[in-house]
């Protein structure tokens, strides 16, 4: 079933609403969504398209990622996302994009999402992001990464 759904997203097969993700959208199946994501079907009860909560950073080239996480919820395209984060490209005015992910996924009430996040982050703390890091454990309420 995962591999289905994943062919039609990438196909474009039964994508009937737009994500939304600042200037960047994707295009998935609702039904899926809805059931897949309680953030995502309260979403399109109130609008025909779901606008991802907009964070501090840009996340844009992650968004097909994203989506084929929100499809499936399975642990592999979960992984797949977080990995991308770290191969991305970092601005240099924004964030790192794995902890824009965290506060996505806070914010969108993606709690195994939120939680890889903050997992693969409590793995990288050096000198240079500590003081970052700390206010990211205010903001999402984590004492891993104090």
């Amino acid at each position: 079933a995962r591999q289905r759904v994943l062919a039609a997203v990438a196909a474009g097969r039964h994508c009937d609403v737009v994500v939304r993700y600042g200037a960047a959208t994707e295009r998935a199946p609702r039904q899926i969504l809805e059931a897949q994501s309680k953030f995502c079907a309260a979403a399109l009860a109130h609008d025909a398209d779901i606008a991802l909560p907009r964070c501090v950073s840009s996340v844009e080239p992650l968004l097909r990622e994203l989506v084929a996480y929100l499809a499936t919820r399975d642990a592999r395209e979960r992984e797949a996302l977080l990995d991308a984060c770290y191969d991305a490209p970092a601005p240099c005015e924004d964030e790192p994009a794995p902890v824009t992910i965290a506060r996505l996924a806070d914010a969108a009430l993606l709690e195994d999402l939120r939680e890889a996040a903050l997992r693969r982050l409590t793995g990288c703390v050096d000198a240079g992001c500590a003081a970052s890091l700390l206010g990211v454990a205010r903001d999402l309420g984590d004492d891993r990464l104090r």
